[in-house]
């Protein structure tokens, strides 16, 4: 696939930077201070992580290499949930609703200081400017084609895909589909 612009589709409606970067309070430890710094640490690095991402959708857009439209209903949405007014709004707060036995007071109030200072100036900034890169570069770039045949090169891409799959433990499958193909010359199947 690394030859083909799938390496462009990064994000989809479900999942994608986003996701990985607000489900980060469901997948770290939170237990020591340092899981704590860790973490606020993370939150601080969200500008440069969702920078990536857009660079990433941007360079796809450019090759032609878009999410279709239609799937992609919504994600608009489930990026701004995440700009919010107040870090006590934010999901990134969640770790610090109750504090570790193992961290005394004065420690907690400094994380959680910390932590806010991070949601304010760095989380939800970051997830504004993924939106609105969203909203304004990617989203009128989307395809309204859904088959991956019409990517750039997408039937050697598709054909691509195929064959890895045969090789997988589903590859079953998709020989019944290539046969289907086959009978259905002018069938489209989606990616």
């Amino acid at each position: 696939d690394a030859q083909y612009g799938s390496k462009y589709l990064i994000t989809t409606n479900r999942e994608g930077p986003h996701t990985q970067a607000a489900g980060l309070p469901d997948q770290l430890p939170f237990f020591t201070v340092n899981d704590y710094k860790s973490y606020i640490s993370r939150l601080r690095d969200l500008p440069r992580y969702l920078g990536e991402a857009e660079e990433t959708l941007a360079a796809g857009a450019r090759e032609g290499w878009t999410q279709p439209c239609e799937p992609m209903k919504g994600l608009s949405a489930a990026i701004r949930y995440h700009v919010v007014d107040s870090a006590d709004d934010s999901v990134f707060m969640r770790p610090f609703e109750k504090r570790p036995e193992a961290i005394s007071t004065r420690e907690w109030k400094s994380l959680n200081k910390e932590a806010r200072d991070a949601v304010i100036t760095a989380a939800i900034p970051a997830f504004r400017s993924y939106a609105d890169f969203y909203d304004t570069s990617y989203a009128p770039k989307c395809r309204t084609d859904i088959g991956a045949t019409t990517y750039p090169d997408g039937e050697a891409f598709y054909a691509s895909k195929i064959k890895k799959s045969a090789r997988s433990n589903h590859g079953w499958f998709f020989m019944v589909l290539v046969r289907y193909i086959k009978d259905v010359p002018d069938s489209r199947l989606y990616y």
